[in-house]
């Protein structure tokens, strides 16, 4: 899988960047003796993408294309720099472009199934990850994002099976264990899902999600002490990342339930709607 697609799957929040004058990018390529041909403008567009300089990677990418329509690479690249600025319809149609140039290329398929399930397009996005997975069937992170579809639409059934094909595949992938979990865990299955939040946890230590699911899962089993120890550790892991509003979330949740407990401790109100599953 290329790098903007790993970035893809684990991409959890939009970056936006100030629009800089093409002529910014010109300058940055001033140190060539000759006009940059199209893959030197692709590594232009890499290298702006990994500073997060977003505007003008994508016109580096524009420039790679103008100088070689064919360059499927410029159009991958492109399509995810585009996602990310949250332009879906154009980004889509970069990946068009990708399979038009490659039909047998499972990343692309991956990649526009991700977007269109972004857009809330469910059927496109499993088309697409059905023919990812018939390229690539042995690639683990097909079959979890076709799960988090799944998960969308509504299928809790078929979003487990390619939970399990995911862990098959790459038993270290924390981010499954919790998925399945909170299906487990909302189809009313707490004690099975404290399994698959444990060992996300044994994989992970630093998972913060995976101890606010683990402490929702404690409080529907009326462990309050264990449930509350959870969302601590989560709120505490959140601030350690740089996740103030999410750390300050929980921390409420968790004083709110306590002032419950004190007065019926035997009714725990485990909130709905909490943060839980990853992308």
């Amino acid at each position: 899988m290329n790098k903007s697609l790993n970035l893809l799957f684990t991409c959890l929040s939009l970056s936006f960047c100030a629009l800089v004058p093409p002529m910014a990018v010109q300058a940055q390529v001033s140190l060539y003796a000759v006009t940059p041909t199209a893959k030197e403008w692709l590594a232009q567009g890499e290298a702006f993408l990994d500073k997060g300089d977003l505007p003008r990677a994508l016109e580096a990418y524009d420039q790679a294309i103008a100088l070689d329509p064919n360059l499927a690479e410029a159009y991958s690249s492109r399509c995810f720099v585009k996602y990310i600025m949250g332009d879906l319809p154009s980004a889509i149609a970069d990946c068009d472009q990708v399979l038009r140039l490659n039909p047998k290329d499972a990343s692309g398929y991956a990649k526009r199934g991700i977007i269109y399930s972004e857009s809330g397009k469910f059927p496109q996005a499993l088309k697409d990850f059905d023919q990812a997975i018939l390229l690539d069937p042995q690639e683990a992170s097909l079959y979890y994002n076709r799960g988090i579809v799944y998960r969308r639409a509504g299928n809790n059934e078929k979003a487990i099976l390619d939970y399990n094909q995911t862990l098959k595949l790459d038993p270290t992938h924390f981010n499954a264990y919790n998925n399945r979990g909170n299906i487990r865990r909302q189809s009313g299955d707490a004690e099975g899902s404290l399994q698959d939040y444990d060992k996300a946890i044994e994989i992970n230590p630093t998972y913060a999600e995976a101890y606010l699911n683990r402490g929702l899962a404690f409080l529907e089993l009326k462990n309050n002490t264990a449930g509350l120890a959870d969302l601590d550790k989560a709120a505490e892991l959140l601030e350690k990342q740089g996740r103030k509003e999410d750390a300050q979330q929980v921390r409420q949740v968790k004083d709110a339930l306590e002032e419950h407990f004190k007065s019926d401790p035997e009714k725990p109100t485990v909130p709905q709607g909490a943060p839980g599953d990853s992308r």
